[in-house]
């Protein structure tokens, strides 16, 4: 492995790693993690304001998980509930036949309003949502497996959809029938254009916070209640080093059954999917905040200083809240910066 890509997988290591540290006393509340003492007037500012992205924060697995926006109320981060992705989806128009003219309105299919609102968006540090499935690598423990090709959704099922719906549309003669299908199956095709094209749905990936209970390597899981799994993307993570060549091998050998080379490499990192509401259930208690900070590299002192300084810059407070916990993010595989 190149030096630089070694560095950077370790960085990415211990960014989520679990590290065994000693158990300590937690220091008095107005100071650093360090004992160092915090001025008054920086203490304030953090104690009137730390809840408000402590409500985004949960401690997992020796870590964090760090989801900016969440509301277990709303199915995934693109921050829509599924009646108003109906209202967006929702297509209306005058139409004029034989001189009368009236309105029309054209609502979305559920499963499309689905593929809309629900969906994992993307595979970024802090973004949450659903899968369709996973298919079991292996289980590590009651709430922890590997799983490997992750479907946003069925896709031999949506084309059969698809197929059913379009010879319908040709039978019945309707006017620019492919067009209107497409239309009626927009996000459903970008979201089947997206699992066959990125490679990380194919890799194997860990999901922790689910019962493992009669799951087996090969098994494919569409969640506790047969509709999805809802995951956060906790952090890129590089498998332990006892595990990694197990893992790799199992993952380079499903890919060349599958697609006759290998997916991934023995340095690349995974995912850490979480299930987020039993993580999220509560804010971050402040002694977990601060050393939430730690983690990110920041002390009190220095997190007063970034809220203050993007507050002043960013005149929208929903705007410069969302940039401060942004800032508590892991980095994402390449941000690092290679000091050699």
């Amino acid at each position: 492995m190149p030096r630089t890509s070694l560095r950077i997988a370790r960085l990415l290591f211990a960014a989520c790693a679990v590290v065994a540290l000693p158990v300590l006393a937690d220091p008095p509340p107005n100071t650093e993690l360090n004992g160092d003492a915090v001025e008054p007037a920086v203490y304030r500012a953090w104690a009137s304001n730390y809840r408000v992205y402590a409500r985004y924060c949960g401690e997992i697995d020796g870590g964090f998980l760090v989801v900016p926006g969440y509301d277990r109320r709303i199915p995934s981060s693109r921050g829509l509930t599924l009646a108003r992705a109906t209202d967006e989806l929702t297509e209306t128009w005058r139409e004029s036949t034989g001189g009368f003219s009236e309105n029309r309105m054209r609502r979305p299919e559920p499963e499309e309003v689905k593929a809309y609102a629900n969906i994992l968006p993307d595979t970024t540090s802090g973004t949450y949502g659903y899968l369709d499935s996973v298919e079991v690598v292996k289980v590590l423990g009651p709430e922890e497996m590997l799983v490997t090709n992750l479907w946003l959704l069925d896709t031999e099922a949506v084309g059969a959809e698809y197929d059913r719906d379009r010879q319908r549309a040709r039978a019945s003669g309707a006017r620019d029938a492919d067009d209107q299908l497409d239309a009626m199956y927009r996000y459903r095709l970008e979201l089947k254009e997206r699992q066959d094209d990125e490679d990380a749905f194919e890799q194997t990936h860990r999901l922790v916070g689910y019962d493992t209970r009669g799951l087996a390597e090969g098994h494919r899981w569409d969640g506790p209640e047969g509709e999805g799994i809802q995951v956060a993307v906790a952090c890129w993570e590089l498998p332990e080093p006892e595990a990694e060549s197990a893992e790799a091998e199992e993952d380079d050998s499903r890919s060349r059954r599958r697609r006759g080379r290998s997916s991934r490499q023995d340095d690349d990192p995974r995912m850490l999917l979480v299930n987020p509401q039993p993580v999220l259930r509560g804010p971050l208690e402040e002694q977990a905040m601060v050393r939430l900070l730690d983690a990110r590299g920041y002390t009190i002192a220095s997190f007063v200083e970034l809220m203050r300084d993007v507050r002043d810059r960013l005149r929208d407070r929903d705007e410069a809240d969302l940039r401060i916990i942004q800032a508590l993010l892991p980095p994402m595989p390449g941000e690092e910066d290679d000091d050699d």
